[in-house]
């Protein structure tokens, strides 16, 4: 029987950590990936990291919307091929990487062996790709998202002073916009999207593709159900804190009555 230490903790951080992945090496960039794999499930769940990244931005399309587009693709970037470029050889292990879903997308259009662009702007800011899921106006897939972004920033040590996070996805701010934009990074580094880098080459010092929703620990088919006797362990200890620091409410003492929010899930037509 896995430990809520193992799902949620310290244990489950240091699964992904402990053995990484070099997918290209043997250049001035890197792409390293990080990988743990869930009890109930047959794959990985993977997030990586690259340094000297080039995003050509004039080959990334699709703009974000006022509504929510249609379920699937439509709410997420088409890259065209060599999108994404490195001066690093891919490993034998790139073809075997299990890239998250839409981290996919890009990948498909990854060029190695390409010598940095010499007319291309660089970014020295870590910055956090968060293709948000599709359900992003939901809280509890939304949950999955913020929860791995918070392994994440815990596995790599990232401080949200100095992290910019970029949208990767087409779909409208949605309710938790100011909570991403107040807990993962600071006012002066507002939410940024792919359209403004204004169609240009950007290189990446260091750049992270989001650990998906997919590989979220909330599901009730991760320690079938364990959440809730494991409820103070690491990373939703953590994550409670990172989010109620974000609005000054952490010192804040609880109500002296509680109160119970319930949402109602429903499918909509939209």
């Amino acid at each position: 029987m896995a430990s809520c230490d193992s799902l949620f903790g310290l244990g489950l951080i240091n699964s992904y950590m402990t053995d990484p992945v070099e997918i290209c090496n043997s250049g001035t960039s890197t792409i390293t990936c990080y990988t743990h794999k869930q009890q109930h499930k047959a794959v990985e769940d993977t997030f990586c990291v690259g340094t000297n990244i080039v995003i050509d931005f004039s080959k990334v399309h699709g703009e974000h919307q006022a509504t929510k587009p249609p379920r699937g693709v439509a709410q997420y970037h088409s890259f065209d091929s060599s999108s994404t470029t490195a001066d690093c050889k891919n490993t034998a292990n790139f073809p075997t990487t299990k890239f998250m879903p839409h981290h996919t997308l890009q990948m498909n259009s990854f060029k190695d062996q390409t010598p940095t662009s010499t007319d291309a702007t660089r970014e020295s800011t870590t910055t956090y790709l968060l293709a948000r899921d599709e359900d992003f106006e939901n809280a509890f897939h939304s949950s999955a998202d913020f929860l791995n972004m918070e392994l994440v920033y815990q596995g790599l040590n990232l401080n949200k002073d100095d992290t910019q996070v970029v949208l990767l996805d087409r779909n409208p701010d949605g309710p938790f916009f100011e909570m991403i934009q107040n807990a993962f990074t600071t006012p002066n580094k507002p939410l940024k999207r792919a359209a403004n880098y204004n169609n240009k080459k950007i290189v990446f010092d260091k750049v992270v593709w989001h650990l998906e929703s997919p590989a979220g620990i909330v599901f009730p088919k991760v320690g079938n159900n364990g959440a809730t006797g494991c409820h103070n362990e690491y990373l939703y200890s953590k994550y409670r804190q990172r989010v109620l620091s974000a609005f000054d409410l952490w010192d804040v003492p609880p109500p002296t009555v509680p109160s119970l929010t319930l949402i109602v899930r429903k499918r909509t037509s939209r």
